[in-house]
């Protein structure tokens, strides 16, 4: 048996499982500054939005596919220009 393993299959698991690390950190307990352990889903929820819940939805956006993206514009002039998304 063969496996094609082509850069589109690894870009489909790679944001698969940051989508699951996204998850799973709404529902892993933290330490909090007075060093109790805390396991209250709320509280859970709104120490990683504030939080590393940015950074970790930045870093699970594939931007390959928003650089395929290409939104085409008619100006005045009649000249067509692209607007393409850009990765920081």
């Amino acid at each position: 048996m063969v496996v094609h393993i082509t850069a589109e299959k690894i870009g489909v698991v790679s944001f698969a499982a940051r989508c699951i690390d996204i998850a799973l950190n709404f529902r892993t307990t933290y330490v909090s500054k007075s060093g109790q352990v805390i396991y209250e889903s709320r509280l859970i929820a709104v120490n990683y939005i504030r939080g590393w819940f940015l950074l970790d939805l930045l870093a699970a956006v594939p931007f390959d596919l928003l650089f395929a993206l290409q939104v085409n514009t008619v100006s005045d002039d009649r000249e067509s220009s692209s607007l393409c998304f850009v990765s920081l």
